[in-house]
């Protein structure tokens, strides 16, 4: 039987929402916007669900060990929708391996539909829990 992957999507995608660290400060000469419409992955929630199930390999760490848990990712959704400074928000303790496989999944991702504010497309910053967990 294949190990199945639990995936937590989140859709409030607010950099204040709760649960979330702080933002990044902000660099100088720029400013803090929050969008009209939240960046999204192709297809929305249920086909980012799709591609992280279908893109993870579950780490020996939660195969044979048993480790459970979510790594929680934050990155940048540019104007074009490319995904980059893909960093980890919080870690999965006992397991950098799947720290790494996040990171490998999320700089692997198609491009987004980028954010916007009054119609404009925006770059803005993306944080996405992926849980970890063999059954």
């Amino acid at each position: 039987m294949r190990e199945l992957i639990l995936l937590s999507v989140i859709s409030f995608l607010s950099l204040f929402s709760s649960g979330q660290t702080d933002p990044p400060p902000t660099p100088p000469g720029q400013e803090i916007v929050m969008p009209d419409e939240f960046a999204e992955f192709p297809g929305g929630a249920s086909a980012l669900k799709t591609y992280l199930t279908n893109m993870i390999i579950l780490p020996t760490a939660v195969t044979e060990k048993g480790v459970e848990g979510k790594v929680y990712m934050r990155f940048v959704v540019s104007e074009e929708g490319s995904i980059s400074e893909v960093k980890i928000a919080k870690k999965l303790k006992d397991c950098p391996e799947c720290d790494k496989e996040a990171i490998r999944v999320i700089k692997g991702m198609p491009k987004w539909n980028p954010a916007k504010k009054n119609g404009k497309k925006i770059t803005s910053y993306f944080y996405l829990p992926v849980s970890f967990k063999a059954d």
